[in-house]
């Protein structure tokens, strides 16, 4: 008998916590939603004619070829501007569109092929056709319309190399402490090495950018094991 009771009341113990981590898991997502909503209203506060006008400066007489337009990396692979050009164009959108239309509805010039017209025309006032990206969130705009406005393509740039170099060394810190400087290499170098990542930064500050996330979130996850496998799956969520 006494051990039948052992078993319920473990068992009792047992829904509790995992209710307890359901509502953890519950909370931080709402949290994050709301955090990640405000970030939207961040970016898309940003002024669309300053960012326009700083991209077609800083392209310079290249114009529309340094926009969207790869070359050779020095692996001898073609950079991807395609990620960069839409990155270019998230947010910009008609003048009478409102700040919580800008930030949820996510508009965007809708043709790569046409961004030096419909930045210009951007940069003056005009009226530019844009799609509707809401299955998107669109994060990376919080911190690269800024970069943009304050300093055109090279800002965007800086903000996709600080980014990748940020999460690679959270993450060879964050491992090699708490595992060793081995796991940390057994994470990162089959990228680095076997890849062109390396040379994402420049051609492709999007990715770039995606990679520093990856390489932190990584961290974090390693981080939060440290209080436990629940707190390490709340990280991972």
């Amino acid at each position: 008998m006494g051990r039948g009771r052992g078993w319920v009341r473990g068992w009792v113990r047992g829904r509790g916590r995992l209710a307890r981590w359901g509502l953890r898991a519950g909370l931080l997502m709402a949290g994050l939603w709301a955090v990640f909503v405000g970030l939207q209203f961040i970016g898309a506060a940003v002024p669309d004619r300053v960012i326009a006008q700083q991209i077609i400066d800083s392209a310079g007489r290249e114009g529309a070829a340094q926009i969207t337009t790869g070359r050779d990396n020095l692996l001898g692979h073609r950079d991807d501007r395609s990620t960069d050009c839409v990155a270019f164009g998230t947010g910009l959108a008609p003048a009478d569109l409102s700040l919580a239309e800008r930030a949820l509805e996510v508009p965007r010039l809708g043709n790569c092929r046409s961004i030096e017209a419909d930045l210009a025309a951007v940069a003056v006032g005009d009226e530019v056709a844009v799609n509707y990206y809401l299955r998107y969130w669109a994060g990376y705009a919080v911190v690269f319309r800024p970069a943009l406005a304050l300093g055109g393509v090279p800002g965007m740039v800086a903000v996709g190399i600080a980014g990748l170099v940020t999460g690679l060394f959270a993450l060879w810190t964050a491992l090699s402490r708490r595992l060793a400087p081995a796991v940390a290499a057994a994470f990162t170098l089959p990228v680095l090495l076997g890849s062109d990542a390396l040379m994402t930064a420049a051609g492709s500050s999007v990715h770039a950018l995606s990679l520093g996330v990856a390489f932190a979130g990584t961290a974090a996850v390693c981080l939060a094991g440290r209080r436990g496998l629940g707190w390490m799956t709340l990280a991972a969520v």
